[in-house]
């Protein structure tokens, strides 16, 4: 009788411990950085000078200028602004167009990137 005891209390316990494991696992961690949709970084690259501008705006940011739009904060230009992705190569922006366009070559290290030709996108008409 006490061997039948032992066996069920100890089976007992083990329902208990994976009963916790399963209840804590499912539980959505505290201890993950969360990014708020609006404090999602944009990059973006100003076109408007022979040397091009690599920036990044938050969403926040942008929300928050949406009545005078973006514009360079180094140049000041709002014309010739496109969102941009980074060269894995040297880190610096390049231009992406409608349906991810981009240039073959990264605008500044001269890498090859994945994508189609950016005059197909983007002229000096905008886009």
């Amino acid at each position: 009788m006490a061997k039948v005891l032992s066996i069920v209390l100890g089976v007992l316990v083990l329902a208990a411990v994976a009963g916790s494991i399963f209840v804590f696992s499912m539980k959505p961690s505290t201890n993950r950085k969360s990014v708020h949709p609006l404090d999602t970084v944009q990059l973006w690259i100003c076109l408007a000078e022979e040397e091009p501008h690599d920036f990044s705006m938050t969403v926040r940011e942008l929300a928050a200028r949406s009545s005078e739009g973006v514009k360079c904060p180094t140049c000041g230009s709002s014309e010739d602004l496109s969102r941009a992705l980074e060269c894995p190569e040297c880190d610096r922006h390049y231009p992406v167009g409608r349906y991810n366009a981009s240039p073959t070559h990264c605008l500044h290290c001269n890498a090859e990137l994945p994508g189609a030709e950016i005059n197909i996108f983007h002229g000096h008409e905008g886009h």
